[in-house]
């Protein structure tokens, strides 16, 4: 009887195991987060050699944008808030990494990049606003510049994100070729003032690279830390290095996305 029991036990495992392993089956794979690129990247030599200044073009951002008939942003470009892979609050694991479990990411909004500018003035392939979403395609910074090239920088607004206090860092998620500083200034336009700031560097790769920009002992410029909240810093801007007309600097850098953070005192 004993024995029977065993085999009933042992058949209805055997059924519960083959149910659950075919909903398993039945499954997608599982996604990365944040995920590899959408486009996955072609040879951009063509578009970093001997190219007029100005901002890039299609045809020559496509290696990391893929293939589009012009730069301009279109308004359903950007994926919804819900797809990032970091819901308000939680960070990326690098931020925690360098700057603790107390840092509180902050989530922004497509709106808070760009300040309302068409992409095609601040050298942009695609939607700025995609910045704000961590979901592997983001615009493309493209861009010649010999000093003399008029762009408007990228502005990210955080003014009304920040507390009264604390210390702020940045994560950026790219890749590419990048030439740029990641300012963090106060005040109001156009008498900002800069608090801080942060090369942006990167392997030259098709893979994107998550960096977090809190302190740089080599640079030695250290997080911008507010005491109160006159002090707060109110946009961030990504500036794209300028050359000589002899030799200008070029950037061609696909920023998937941005994600400020506080860490308080």
């Amino acid at each position: 009887m004993a024995h029977a029991r065993f085999l009933s036990a042992a058949v209805a495992c055997g059924l519960l195991a083959t149910v659950v392993i075919g909903c398993l089956d039945d499954l997608p794979p599982a996604t990365a987060c944040p995920p590899d690129p959408v486009h996955p990247g072609t040879n951009c030599a063509s578009a970093l050699g001997q190219v007029a200044p100005g901002c890039l073009g299609p045809d020559q951002v496509a290696c990391l944008a893929g293939p589009r008939e012009t730069c301009t942003c279109i308004s359903d470009e950007c994926p919804a808030i819900s797809d990032s892979c970091y819901p308000e609050g939680d960070c990326p694991a690098e931020v925690a990494g360098l700057a603790g479990e107390a840092a509180a990411c902050l989530r922004l909004a497509p709106g808070d990049f760009g300040a309302g500018l068409p992409s095609e003035l601040q050298c942009l392939c695609g939607c700025g606003g995609c910045m704000a979403v961590c979901d592997g395609k983001g615009p493309v910074l493209g861009v010649s510049n010999d000093g003399k090239v008029e762009f408007a920088p990228v502005t990210i607004d955080i003014a009304g994100y920040m507390p009264k206090s604390g210390r702020l860092g940045v994560f950026v998620r790219e890749r590419g070729l990048v030439g740029s500083l990641l300012a963090v200034m106060k005040g109001t336009a156009p008498d900002y003032e800069f608090v801080t700031y942060y090369y942006i560097a990167s392997p030259v790769a098709t893979e994107f690279t998550s960096q977090v920009f809190y302190d740089d002992p080599f640079l030695g410029t250290t997080e911008y830390r507010s005491s109160r909240e006159a002090d707060n810093p109110t946009p961030s801007a990504i500036l794209a290095g300028a050359g000589t007309p002899e030799k200008p600097s070029v950037s061609l850098m696909e920023i998937d996305c941005v994600v400020p953070f506080v860490v308080p005192d």
